[in-house]
């Protein structure tokens, strides 16, 4: 979900964006067997990040929260984070990941493999 939550736009193109993405979300839902949501591990979720889980929970969409960055953080800095994280969102599902280090990666991609082998069914 690129940009919903990081685009600075004013009043009128966040509203166009908004309705594009409850359009894809909405008529094109069948396809989607899993979104992930990536955030900062540095900032944690966003009260746009927070809109999203709730919307996609009223669409029943399943979703991966990737905490990214983490190479940025030292070891007690990504627990917090993480904590921080499961705490706003529920016990939703976030996996921690660097694009740098790799870390995470691996999960992502069983995760991902796995969703795709259910659409095979």
């Amino acid at each position: 979900m690129p940009w919903y939550g990081f685009a600075k736009l004013g009043q009128d193109e966040r509203k166009k964006l908004d309705s594009l993405i409850s359009w894809y979300l909405e008529e094109f839902r069948f396809d989607i067997r899993k979104l992930v949501i990536i955030l900062d591990a540095k900032i944690g979720p966003t009260e746009s990040d927070l809109e999203m889980f709730e919307y996609l929970q009223s669409l029943s969409i399943p979703c991966i929260f990737l905490l990214n960055k983490i190479d940025k953080l030292s070891n007690n800095e990504v627990n917090k984070s993480l904590t921080h994280t499961q705490v706003v969102l529920s016990t939703q599902h976030i996996l921690p990941t660097s694009s740098v280090t790799k870390a995470g990666i691996h999960t992502l991609m069983k995760e991902i493999g796995g969703s795709l082998k259910e659409v095979k069914k």
